[in-house]
């Protein structure tokens, strides 16, 4: 027995070490998993905070808000020893777990690397661009400094590169360098300008220092670790939450042991009843085991019976004694009700064992869990949930109220990575909370708040303070919005801050409103023009600067007034009634009206008035915009002046006479008087003008109109029509007789000698006269008739007037046609080259041949070279007309050889030919084309071409003798005939005209001036040619006189070539006398 007995206390006392060594094994295992556990999550947060940390220390060296790099250090510091945890082993404090945990931590090692060498290449970069930026605004201040370069706007330039380094889009850039190009236009402009090339290059170095940064930037966002640290946390948690599980399950199986061992004592005790004393200790200590258990705890018999419970789970049924609670599983069941209320059957999810979810009749919710014993009976466990239950249903109702806020929230750790948003922040801001998850609120930063109220927001948070303010976000998509932030923090029992919580209201739209209203009123103050406000009674309520500039007024002496204090007094009631009247019909009006400022003066300005309606469609104000165009009226009336009046003379311009003429004759057709025009040309005030200097010529043409204005009435009109020519327009005149008297006043006037500088000056003046409505009743005609007038007084002598007559109409219109047949004979090749000979008074042969323009119209017949060479002067045809006869006769020079070798070809050039471009070079052409030597052509020029001390033309008559072709004096005698010119210029032959000839025998002078003629050219190496021969008397008279040539009709009139070829052959035959 005493045998047994020992045996049955070492049982006891086997199973008893048992059963504490399992419990020991129990608290031992939770203890050390979650110690473990701790410092594993304590890593991930870690990771997630330094990967935060690297995030927000781009996006401020990216944004250029992190200045300064010393922050760096101490998250460098914590880079390394994070990543000595994580590398201490192969796989750290995680080596321990499975193989796909190892694997993240490996690639998170990599990425967090990989980070860190792109935040010091963020560093390098954002600072070459952010040194860039800094001296561009430097050059654009420049560009103020430089009027010439005002057109180019840097500023604009500097904002597209703004916007494209804060918003970094395809139409930032787009925009960027569309300016890029304008800018290079600029450049090109202006390729020795410094500053706009250095302002060029710069912004080029911006940009691709930019388009680096953002290369950079793409490779830093692109690493995955946010997504990697979320995957290693949930597969962490997932291992975690398995291994977990599985200690729940190794404690159940740990506890359901220990109950198995109570029940095996027990067993033992009911066997080994000498063993009671040894039993009771046993089950005293069983029960005082299970009794602190913190679940509530039960055994039943195979019979059912309540064999044994803890106070614990009376307590949680709401039982003060054993008594009052059912003694076995029937009475339970029947009295089930009275301690739970609700109960459900759920499945484990781990290990998917059911168990049973109670509510209690007390409120408790329980977690209950029956395991049958292997004798039958049953061991009950029961688990109070209920703060949990409770915990999860207020959270459940906050969740509700967080998630369906109009406002975003948002939910962060200590470290500022977000943990939560609502719903409301994923509709405003278009990120998803997978999006954010793990982030600082950073990505929302658009880069208006400056560190410096970031670090006034972290000082008071960290204080434990809660922090209000404004904040300008951006959206996922780019767009930008502003947000009124309240962010408190949240503590734990302890009072430990563990989370923080934000809530954003949206009030962009607020914000646009006051900046609509602060815009309004900074244009209300920056405009030029004055505004003024009223009420609807007229009462001034608001006046902005530019009111006070332009009227004098201060806001002070006109707030609460009325209007009509400025009033000038220049308009009448009607006009204010129909001011108000087109107000009321069309709620605007606008004019020009002549206001009072306040020192008095009365001005011009461009009034326009405004109604504003209320939401009743009644008036609530009136707003009037004012402009002072005093200036503009002064421009205005100056630029009159320069429209209408000469700016020397200060008398009527030609635009001026006009009107006032058309005015004039339109009222003569209604009233039927006369009126007469002047038209005034002075004489001789060339000569004035190039030999006293312009200066001069001014101050005569102003002593002119002086003298003019004291002869005409006040109603007349006197006009300087340009140059030095004066109209003069006399209405209501009783007939030509008025107009006639006052022509001989003007005559008489301005006969006068003028003093100018102390000079005696003498002028005149011709003038011609029409009268309206006996010559025409249109303006233009008018004066181009006068005009006619005037010619024909200058034809006539100068210095004296003349009315128009028909006949001058006449010759003008013959004129015009003639000039227009011209043109079109030329087109036509209605012209012809005559030859008329030339002979050698020595040897009576031929010499030579002066060419001779003809003209035979198909319907005019043959038209006189006296009648069309003048008009083909006058119009500029004789420059085509001329090359086309040098052409021909050259071209039938060529025939004529054959015939008669070396006969000399005369052609005559008129003086207009010279300013229109006949040169050395044309003839050179001509020669070159037709084969003509040089030294076989001369050309005819007049004396007065040689009168005006021109060196240009000593200079184009060299030009030909530089090509051998010989030079002549056509008509010589019969214009201003000098022997200095004579000398000066390269002359090779004079021609006689034939004025002289044909008087000679017959006129004592003639003779005797044909002579000296002679002798002077032959005293200059000339050779003579004497025109118009048509008597044998003449010839012998020539020849006596020693003339070298002579041409005429005495020897043949003026042929075309086949008839000068029949007469050469005639004439070649003949015996020489």
């Amino acid at each position: 027995m005493k045998r047994k007995l020992s045996n049955s206390i070492i049982l006891q006392a086997v199973l008893f070490i048992a059963l504490i060594a399992l419990l020991f094994f129990f608290f031992k295992l939770n203890n050390l998993n979650s110690a473990e556990h701790k410092t594993r999550v304590e890593v991930l947060l870690s990771a997630e905070r330094i990967d935060a940390e690297l995030n927000q220390a781009g996006l401020q060296i990216l944004t250029t808000s992190m200045r300064h790099y010393d922050s760096l250090s101490a998250l460098y510091i914590r880079f390394d020893r994070l990543m000595d945890t994580l590398k201490a082993q192969p796989a750290g404090v995680f080596s321990a777990t499975n193989p796909l945990i190892m694997d993240d931590v490996k690639n998170l090692v990599i990425y967090l690397q990989t980070k860190l060498e792109l935040i010091e290449r963020l560093k390098t970069q954002s600072a070459l661009v952010r040194n860039g930026l800094l001296y561009l605004p430097t050059l654009s201040d420049e560009f103020r400094t430089k009027p010439s370069l005002s057109m180019i706007n840097p500023n604009v330039y500097l904002t597209r590169l703004m916007a494209y380094q804060h918003f970094a889009t395809d139409s930032t850039k787009a925009e960027l360098l569309h300016e890029m190009e304008a800018l290079d236009h600029w450049v090109q402009l202006y390729p020795e300008n410094e500053l706009v090339s250095n302002f060029q290059r710069h912004l080029l170095k911006s940009v691709e220092g930019l388009n680096k940064l953002s290369d950079i930037k793409k490779q830093f966002i692109g690493i995955p670790t946010k997504n990697l640290l979320e995957s290693l946390r949930i597969n962490y948690l997932d291992y975690h939450e398995v291994k977990v599980k599985e200690r729940q399950q190794l404690s159940i199986l740990l506890l359901m042991l220990c109950t198995v061992l109570i029940a095996f004592l027990i067993i033992i005790l009911r066997r080994l009843d000498s063993s009671r004393i040894v039993a009771e200790e046993a089950n005293t200590l069983l029960h005082n085991a299970v009794e602190k258990l913190y679940e509530g705890f039960a055994l039943y018999s195979a019979q059912g019976s309540l064999r044994f419970t803890n106070s614990r789970w009376l307590a949680l049924y709401g039982v003060d004694s054993m008594a009052d609670y059912p003694c076995d599983l029937d009475e339970l069941k029947t009295r089930k009700h009275d301690f739970i209320v609700e109960e459900t059957e759920v499945e484990d999810e781990v290990t998917g064992l059911p168990f049973t979810l109670q509510k209690t009749k007390n409120g408790r919710w329980l977690q209950a869990r029956d395991t049958p014993t292997s004798d039958g009976g049953l061991v009950c466990i029961r688990v109070d949930i209920t703060d949990y239950k409770r915990a999860e249903h207020q959270l459940r109702k906050l969740g509700r109220a967080v998630e369906q806020s109009p406002i975003s929230i948002v939910i962060t750790d200590v470290q500022g990575l977000i943990e939560y948003v609502n719903p409301k922040f994923e509709e405003v801001t278009g990120y998803s909370f997978e999006d954010v998850k793990g982030t600082n609120p950073n990505i929302l930063k658009a880069g208006y708040t400056s560190e410096a109220e970031h670090a006034a927001l972290w000082h008071d948070l960290k204080a434990g303070n809660e922090w209000k303010g404004v904040f300008a976000n951006r959206k996922k998509d780019g767009a930008e919005y502003w947000v009124s932030v309240t962010v408190s923090p949240i503590r734990d029992e302890a009072g430990v801050i563990t989370n923080f919580v934000a809530i954003k209201e949206d009030i962009t739209q607020q914000k646009a409103d006051n900046a609509y209203l602060e815009m309004a009123a900074a244009v209300l103050d920056a405009t030029p023009e004055g505004i003024m406000t009223t009420d609807a009674e007229l009462r001034v309520t608001a006046v902005n600067p530019a009111f006070t500039e332009i009227t004098g007024y201060l806001e002070s002496d006109i707030l609460g007034k009325k209007p009509s204090m400025l009033s000038s007094g220049k308009h009448d009631a009607d006009f204010y009634k129909k001011m108000w009247g087109v107000l009321i019909e069309k709620g605007r009006w606008a004019s020009e009206v002549w206001n009072k400022r306040k020192d008095g003066s009365v001005y011009p300005q461009w009034l326009s008035i405004n109604v504003v309606l209320n939401e009743k469609g009644e008036v609530s104000q009136y707003v009037a915009i004012l402009t002072d165009i005093s200036e503009r009226k002064a421009q205005e009336e100056k630029i009159h002046y320069q429209a209408y009046y000469d700016g020397l003379t200060g008398l009527p311009n030609r635009s001026l006479l006009m009107d006032r003429v058309e005015h004039d004759l339109q009222i003569a057709k209604r009233k039927g008087h006369q009126s007469g025009l002047l038209f005034i040309d002075l004489d001789r005030f060339k000569r004035v003008n190039d030999t006293m200097g312009h200066e001069v010529g001014d101050q005569l043409l102003q002593e002119v109109a002086e003298r003019l204005k004291i002869i005409i009435r006040s109603s007349d009109t006197i006009s300087r029509f340009g140059g030095d020519e004066f109209v003069i327009y006399l209405t209501d005149i009783s007939g030509p007789s008025d107009v006639a008297h006052v022509a001989e006043k003007i005559v008489a006037a301005l006969s006068q000698p003028f003093d100018l500088n102390g000079f005696e000056v003498f002028s005149g003046a011709s003038v011609g006269i029409a009268l309206a409505p006996v010559d025409t009743v249109r303006p233009d005609d008018l004066l181009r008739l006068a005009d006619l007038a005037m010619y024909k007084a200058k034809e006539s002598g100068r210095n004296q007037y003349h009315f128009f007559a028909r006949k001058m109409q006449d010759k003008i219109n013959r004129r015009v046609m003639l000039e227009h047949l011209i043109r079109k004979g030329l087109e036509k090749n209605e012209f012809a080259v005559y030859y008329q000979p030339i002979v050698d008074c020595r040897s009576n042969t031929l010499f030579g041949l002066e060419a001779l323009a003809r003209w035979t119209h198909p319907d005019e017949g043959m038209i006189s070279p006296v009648e069309f060479i003048p008009v083909a002067e006058e119009s500029g045809l004789i420059a085509p007309l001329g090359e086309w006869v040098l052409t021909w006769a050259c071209t039938d020079l060529v025939d004529i050889h054959h015939h008669c070798e070396g006969v000399h070809l005369s052609v005559n050039v008129s003086s207009r030919q010279y300013p229109l471009g006949f040169d050395a070079e044309c003839v050179k052409r001509i020669l070159d084309d037709t084969g003509i030597m040089g030294h076989d052509l001369s050309l005819e020029i007049t004396e007065s071409i040689l009168l005006d001390d021109d060196p240009d033309i000593l200079s184009w008559l060299n030009g030909f003798r530089a090509l051998g072709v010989g030079l002549s004096i056509d008509d010589f005698g019969t214009g201003y005939s000098s022997l200095s010119y004579l000398k000066r210029f390269p002359i090779d032959y004079l021609k006689i005209d034939q004025a002289f000839v044909a008087s000679l025998n017959t006129d004592d002078d003639s003779t005797p001036l044909v002579r000296a003629i002679i002798a002077m050219a032959r005293s200059l190496n000339m050779k003579i040619i004497a025109e118009g021969v048509e008597l044998k008397t003449q010839l012998d008279t020539i020849e006596s006189l020693s003339c070298h040539y002579v041409q005429g009709y005495y020897f043949a009139k003026p042929m075309p070539k086949d008839q000068l070829l029949v007469w050469m052959a005639d004439y070649l035959q003949k015996p020489s006398d």
